[in-house]
Parts: structure tokens; sequence; C-alpha cells
């Protein structure tokens, strides 16, 4: 027998044989809520960052590199962004740039490579407190994979202080509805 069209059953139904369905013809509506339904289609948005260890008010006072691991990839994941920003850029020569970059370490390797197609730069002619995006040129992770984020003072600034930098993460997560 064939059903062409809209079967409403106020009761039990039950098979001896189904095909599978299409897809796209359950959605979260149609689940019981107590169901043991295993899914991979959950995504958890992580935002991970780092003040380089560093007061908020403390002067820069020497060129200095800081690097932090801020996140480990525990599922496949995919980088939405990365931005910088400080909160007072100081008084300085423009020649001089604070460097911000992100790099992505691969599970079980203990080399870097970078995930932007240019690291981010601030110097005094660029606004206070604004937070700047660097162009991603690599956005999938696997699990296991690192994020470490550098930071690179050109010399002492005068009145430049609070540093900060960050990734956004969607991390795809395994769940049971």
């Amino acid at each position: 027998m064939k059903i062409d069209s809209d079967l409403h059953i106020d009761g039990r139904l039950s098979c001896l044989n189904m095909d599978t369905l299409d897809a796209g013809s359950v959605s979260d509506r149609e689940v019981a809520g107590a169901a043991d339904i295993h899914v991979a289609k959950g995504i958890r948005l992580v935002k991970a960052g780092t003040n380089f260890g560093l007061s908020a008010l403390a002067n820069h006072a020497t060129d200095q590199t800081y690097d932090f691991c801020v996140y480990v990839a525990s599922a496949a994941a995919t980088i939405r962004l990365f931005k910088a920003v400080i909160l007072d850029l100081g008084t300085q020569d423009v020649a001089k740039q604070f460097v911000f970059d992100c790099f992505k370490g691969t599970a079980g390797s203990e080399s870097l490579a970078t995930i932007l197609s240019g690291s981010i730069s601030l110097d005094a002619a660029d606004t206070d407190n604004t937070p700047v995006a660097g162009s991603l040129s690599t956005t999938a992770m696997a699990k296991g994979d690192m994020l470490e984020i550098r930071f690179a003072t050109p010399d002492a600034i005068a009145n430049a202080h609070g540093a900060f930098a960050w990734v956004e993460v969607a991390e795809t997560v395994a769940t049971t509805v």
C-alpha cells in the first residue's frame, strides 16, 4: 500500500520493516526529550583570551615577547575570530608597533603555524580600547590542536597598558538529546 498524502494516527504505529528516513524529515520537535539519541550537531562557542600576565595598569617597560597557550580543542573545531586590544596605546612614535599573532599547534607536534594572514599591529595612531580583528588564513582545528597567542612590545612606551587578545572557537560537541 502506498500513502500519497498526510496520514493521522490516533495511537501507536508499528511496522516490520521501514526504510531510512529522508534527510531533514525529523527535527528536534519530533524527538521525545527523554530519547537516548546521540547526535553530533551541538556547537559550543568558546572565547579564550589572555592579558599575558600583565596588570591592566602596568606600563610596558621594555621590548618583550609574551606567549600564552589559551585553548586546546577537545573535538573538531572552527576558529571564528582573533582580536586584540590595548586599553591605552600610550604616547610613542607610530613606528613602534605592538604586535599580536595567534598560532596553531597540531596535536602530536611541537611546531606552531600562524592562523593569520598578517599579524595585528597597533600603535599610538590607533584608537585606545578599540578591538582590532586579524584576518584568518586557517580556521580548521582537530581534536588536540592548541592555540597560542603572542604579544610583542616594541620598547618602553609611556602610558601604554592594558593589552588583551582572544580567540572565538566553535567546537563540535557530541550530545544526547
